[in-house]
């Protein structure tokens, strides 16, 4: 009988150790806050969001423009990146066969992802509705004409350069920033389209001489003229 029970237990202690195992992956881990705003995580979460509420400050100012609520839904906006780029990396970084502009297309492929996320999440919050279908196509054209002029050789940088890990969050937001963010800003939020932008930016007998060389000076002269007549 003694024999019987001492089977029984250490079945018992070993179904109950084969179930542990089992559920381990799938179990919850308590994370003190201390040690959460420590992890990479938090920490590219903190980066990304006050790196997109400085573009936006940059658009304002270059607008002369004061909204200090657009800035904090747009820094609220851009927390979701953090998690993002971490995760995205180290998907990246972890295969050593992918050569810097091969990560370059991939990387620039989820543009139209992540410009939807982080639209659909600033129009709930700043707007309070749902964005719509015409608003998102229009702005959505316009940023991925932006990622292609501007991110584009960005991304290649960070991934030829720049070490794995966090640094690459900071370098691509920062420059992001810096470069991509402000204009970003200006076409969600005043509807800019990005080429008369950069038309506006270039002084006049730049603009006029650059189109000359390219060839095309006689028949936006013809365009203009056309129109005017009519």
């Amino acid at each position: 009988m003694a024999s019987v029970q001492l089977d029984s237990h250490l079945l018992y202690r070993r179904m109950n150790r084969l179930i542990s195992r089992s559920l381990r992956p799938f179990s919850l881990k308590i994370v003190s806050p201390a040690k959460l705003m420590k992890s990479d995580l938090a920490k590219q979460t903190v980066i990304c969001a006050g790196l997109v509420g400085v573009g936006d400050a940059l658009a304002q100012a270059y607008r002369n423009e004061r909204d200090l609520q657009r800035l904090v839904d747009m820094t609220l906006a851009g927390s979701f990146l953090g998690p993002w780029y971490k995760w995205w990396y180290g998907i990246l970084n972890k295969r050593p066969n992918l050569t810097p502009l091969m990560k370059t297309g991939i990387d620039v492929s989820t543009s139209p992802f992540l410009h939807f996320t982080f639209l659909a999440f600033y129009i709930l919050i700043h707007e309070h509705k749902i964005i719509d279908a015409k608003r998102s196509w229009e702005n959505m054209i316009e940023l991925i004409k932006l990622d292609l002029l501007l991110f584009l050789p960005i991304c290649y940088t960070n991934f030829k350069f720049i070490p794995p890990g966090i640094w690459q969050t900071v370098y691509i937001n920062a420059m992001y920033v810096i470069i991509v963010e402000p204009v970003c800003s200006m076409i969600i939020n005043d509807n800019v389209q990005l080429f008369d932008f950069f038309f506006e930016l270039l002084p006049q007998p730049v603009f006029e001489k650059f189109i000359e060389k390219i060839g095309i000076k006689t028949v936006l002269d013809f365009i203009i003229e056309r129109t005017a007549g009519k």
